[in-house]
């Protein structure tokens, strides 16, 4: 029985980029500190310190938003073509890939065409998975870490996304909870 939900793992793969750019921008001040005069460096300092935060914040931002998104759900797969998703409150919903009307994925073309992940948030995916009873899910790669998803023989439709944010996203629970 595979399962997918939030590791630790999955937090430091998608979490690098903030010590590495902070590591970065430290360093260029370091280098820059006995080469530039104190009033120039005041303004490098400024300079360095908001190309990081241009960097930073949208990136943690994002991961904030995938953490509260999928924080204590939980994706199983059962059998071949049946799935389980438990979702917050404790609930389960049973499904058959049958039930599924579409599935979206929205990654970024980084990520899409195996790219060097130049922006932190390069590396950030979810799916949108629709079904048949008019219910929503949304899961993202905090949970499945960088594999797919767990859904066996599905067509998935890609969009890429320069900014995978979820708009819109709230898990719509079904009527036939279990």
């Amino acid at each position: 029985m595979k399962k997918a939900k939030i590791t630790k793992s999955n937090h430091i793969n998608l979490l690098w980029g903030i010590p590495v750019y902070g590591i970065t921008f430290i360093c260029c001040l370091f280098f820059y500190r006995s080469r530039i005069s104190e009033e120039n460096f005041k303004w490098l300092l400024f300079l360095i310190f908001f190309a990081f935060l241009i960097f930073f914040i949208p990136h943690l931002l994002l991961h904030l938003k995938y953490y509260l998104l999928n924080r204590n759900e939980e994706l199983k797969l059962v059998r071949k073509k049946s799935l389980t998703y438990k979702f917050k409150d404790g609930s389960k919903y049973d499904f058959d890939v049958e039930n599924i009307k579409s599935v979206r994925l929205f990654l970024s073309p980084f990520l899409k065409y195996n790219a060097f992940h130049m922006l932190p948030w390069s590396g950030y995916k979810y799916w949108a998975i629709d079904f048949d009873d008019g219910s929503r899910l949304w899961i993202t790669n905090l949970m499945c870490g960088n594999y797919d998803l767990l859904i066996p023989s599905i067509d998935i439709e890609e969009r890429l996304d320069f900014y995978p944010w979820p708009w819109m996203s709230q898990n719509v629970s079904p009527q036939n909870k279990s």
